[in-house]
């Protein structure tokens, strides 16, 4: 049995600064229409997925699969949360270089959490395409430039340990990377696995999907109690509704409910910037995500429109990105970084927002199974890779319900002992 579920509201929302635009880039561009209603239309539900962003909309779509009921709920409108203030990188590689996770884990489980990312890109590019999903897809190299973090020496490391595994990754030194690149840092990683797209048109179409499979969408009704007896999870919802389930998906974004947050976790403020249409860049940028290996961060891509969508500065204060005169600050050094990097001028930016996310000490996602509420799962995709850990979520979840072993699902199970408290 467990008892209420409070937030600790820090995470998960865009707040934004009048620089012609108050909004997150992605919300200014059409999306698919949804089905939404404002109450569920049963009490009872083979599986109820709290969350509709991106983590929640893959889940859903992998349970509708005419075997179940399914209903998604939120308590904002579906794609209102952190889904569209993401930069909406899709990088198989991990936060955490597969040196420096070797040397925490063990090569063994390193390896295979390094594998499993770069599947997990394969099978969501696949069922994009499965399901013909208009969001901009369109596949990148990953260039990953030294720097605070990775010096060259650490770079060429990262590279051999890599390849040596079967993940092809290319060091690149200063001369060729500024031959080729025109950017004078001391070394980069150049990579094949990755991909840009529009996160808001991708939840859509998968919850529009869910939609058309008899799922549920119920928006502005929040989940306030979880209790699991009988076989069953019971619910209680911000409109006094009681619900019933057979299993229960918590899918929250960064507004992680109390009791379910690692104890290890953090919350961090970020910050982002697209500039205007056609704005200069090099040509070599619309085929690459251009990182940092850098404690503030540093995440460079562009859109189908021609802008340069960069996000960074990060601070590990939950409540930094709520503050206008940070955002002006934020924001304009994002510019002023992304300019003196690629070596033009990108102007002033037309789109500036910020939010939160969540991090652990290596960067992985917790995804399983929560302590002392059995039938009940969070996922919770902290890192720069949340769009690849909530398909691998997907995965692993839907295996369990079918009563299927994932063979990674340890790899990213709640560590014993790990939740920071236990509701009363």
């Amino acid at each position: 049995m467990r008892g209420p579920l409070n937030r600790t509201d820090t995470g998960g929302r865009s707040h934004a600064l009048a620089l012609g635009a108050t909004y997150p880039y992605w919300t200014a561009l059409p999306y698919r229409e949804l089905p939404v209603a404002q109450r569920p239309a049963s009490r009872s539900y083979d599986v109820v997925i709290v969350g509709a962003g991106l983590t929640g909309a893959l889940a859903a779509e992998a349970l509708s699969d005419g075997r179940r009921s399914v209903l998604v709920v939120d308590r904002r409108m579906p794609l209102a949360g952190s889904t569209s203030a993401s930069a909406a990188l899709i990088l198989s590689e991990l936060d955490a270089p597969l040196t420096a996770l070797s040397a925490s884990i063990g090569q063994e489980r390193a390896e295979r959490l390094w594998h499993r990312s770069a599947t997990a890109v394969e099978k969501l590019l696949s069922l994009i395409a499965r399901l013909g999903i208009d969001c901009g897809l369109s596949t990148r190299k990953s260039l990953y430039l030294a720097g605070d973090r990775m010096d060259a020496e650490a770079m060429a490391a990262e590279a051999r340990a890599r390849n040596l595994t079967g993940l092809r990754s290319q060091f690149i030194p200063r001369d060729a990377l500024m031959a080729q690149y025109g950017i004078d840092r001391p070394a980069a990683l150049l990579s094949s696995m990755a991909a840009a797209l529009n996160p808001v048109q991708l939840t859509a179409g998968l919850l529009a999907a869910v939609a058309r499979r008899g799922g549920e969408i119920v928006a502005n009704t929040e989940v306030l109690d979880a209790r699991q007896s009988g076989g069953r999870i019971h619910l209680l919802t911000s409109d006094g509704d009681f619900l019933s389930a057979g299993h229960v998906i918590f899918c929250t974004g960064y507004d992680i409910p109390d009791g379910l947050q690692p104890h290890e976790s953090q919350i961090m403020s970020t910050w982002a910037i697209a500039s205007e249409a056609g704005c200069a860049r090099p040509r070599w940028l619309d085929a690459t995500l251009l990182r940092e290996a850098s404690a503030h961060g540093l995440h460079i891509r562009t859109t189908p429109d021609g802008r340069i969508l960069a996000r960074g500065e990060e601070e590990p204060d939950p409540f930094a990105y709520h503050a206008p005169d940070k955002l002006a600050e934020k924001t304009a050094r994002l510019a002023d970084r992304v300019s003196t990097l690629i070596g033009m001028d990108i102007g002033k930016p037309e789109h500036a927002w910020s939010g939160a996310f969540g991090t652990t000490p290596l960067g992985l996602p917790v995804i399983g199974e929560i302590p002392g509420l059995p039938q009940a799962w969070a996922i919770l995709g902290y890192g720069s890779n949340g769009m690849t850990f909530s398909q691998i979520a997907a995965d692993i979840v839907l295996a369990a319900i079918h009563g299927r072993d994932d063979p990674d699902a340890m790899l990213f199970s709640y560590p014993e002992g790990s939740l920071n408290r236990m509701p009363a």
